[in-house]
């Protein structure tokens, strides 16, 4: 008798459908997923180029600093007198004060960008994350 027993209609379909409806869900979650990698490898992706702009901008201020450097000690290696050795460094300090200052503003500049940039990046990505999440049920 078990041989021959029939599978009712309705059973069928429901298991017919039941399969449909998780072979959706399951392309669709492993389409976001897909995505989300790729989203998190631009974000990453921006990550790094923010380090490196920083890290740039860190060596281009070393160098100038360090030449201002070697060319203050030059001037001053060539002073006559105590007075002008003093005058020399005094201008030497007020200059890269300054320059320190504007370098500092800069940076934080540069860096409040990269931060505001890879934020909304961020930000975006979990949006969209959220979204397929929300349409994957």
């Amino acid at each position: 008798a078990a041989k021959e027993a029939r599978i009712p209609e309705p059973v069928k379909a429901m298991v017919s459908e039941g399969l449909v409806s998780s072979r959706k869900a399951f392309d669709v979650a492993t389409a976001a997923a897909r995505d989300n990698v790729r989203t998190a490898e631009t974000v990453m992706a921006s990550v790094q180029s923010g380090a490196k702009s920083l890290s740039e901008k860190l060596i281009e201020n070393t160098t100038e600093n360090t030449e201002a450097l070697f060319a203050a000690a030059q001037k001053i290696a060539k002073a006559q007198t105590l007075p002008e050795v003093a005058q020399l460094q005094a201008d030497f300090v007020k200059t890269q004060f300054t320059t320190a200052t504007a370098q500092t503003q800069e940076f934080f500049k540069l860096s409040s960008e990269i931060s505001k940039a890879m934020f909304t990046e961020m930000q975006a990505a979990a949006s969209k994350s959220f979204e397929q999440f929300r349409n994957v049920r």
